[in-house]
């Protein structure tokens, strides 16, 4: 018998030159994969079970000893994180135990949930917001500010699936007067407002406005950094667009 694993629905991956990126929309928690846990990785998109992990494993790396033990490892932490769950259990071939190889290095580097930071420059909005859309977008940040603190990011994005989006076509000057009372009261809040909560709050106003608003979450490698975004019709509304060749896409909503 031999377990059938499944990759959970809210988890996105994102494969890169030196491995996987994973970001679990449950908990807002990243992890990273090397280039031997992205293969078990792609073996697992494709519904392999263990023991075809394993054989293809020994393989690809090609080297004498055993796998078994690094393989059960990884599915083991990877299942603790909640990314993967068992299915059911179906039955192995008889005679089908595979070659076992040498394989003492670590599949999974250690998870990391680094904040949501601003390393490319805002885009200044040349629309100057009038007083009530100003307030709007304070009360906008404040309200995504706390929360994303009493919520974290799974409620966050609970919360945004909630408000429609809207299917007309987007008003250019609306946008800019949203985007542009948001900037605003990101510069007079009373801290830091990071990517996510100005983006969090942007989306909001702009759906509640019947906009086709978007929030866009990507991930860059090296050095490892999130960053978060608007987009409206594939067009970058409240950022520099140079953001989208930067941080490759990892999750739309």
């Amino acid at each position: 018998m031999q377990p059938a694993f499944f990759i959970r629905p809210e988890v996105r991956s994102l494969p890169s030159a030196e491995g996987t990126i994973l970001l679990d929309l449950r908990s807002g928690k990243y992890f990273a994969l090397n280039s031997t846990g992205s293969l078990v990785w792609n073996r697992l998109e494709l519904g392999a079970g263990r023991e075809e992990i394993e054989r293809a494993l020994c393989e690809t790396l090609g080297a004498g000893g055993e796998v078994g033990a690094d393989l059960d490892l990884l599915l083991a932490g990877l299942e603790k994180r909640g990314l993967i769950g068992r299915e059911k259990f179906v039955e192995t071939p008889r005679g089908a135990s595979p070659d076992r190889e040498e394989c003492s290095r670590r599949m999974e580097r250690p998870a990391a949930r680094p904040g949501f930071r601003e390393d490319v420059a805002a885009s200044e909005t040349p629309h100057r917001a009038s007083l009530p859309w100003a307030f709007a977008g304070f009360a906008a940040l404040f309200f995504t500010d706390l929360a994303v603190k009493l919520l974290g990011f799974p409620g966050c994005s609970r919360l945004l699936a909630r408000t429609a989006r809207a299917g007309g076509p987007s008003d250019s000057r609306c946008i800019a007067r949203i985007c542009g009372a948001v900037d605003g009261a990101a510069r007079f809040y009373f801290k830091r407002a990071w990517c996510l909560q100005r983006s969090l709050a942007a989306t909001l106003l702009l759906r509640l406005a019947g906009q086709p608003a978007e929030l866009v979450i990507g991930v860059r490698r090296l050095p490892f950094l999130a960053h978060a975004w608007v987009e409206v019709e594939g067009r970058v509304v409240n950022d520099d667009p140079r953001v989208k060749p930067t941080f490759p896409e990892m999750a739309r909503c």
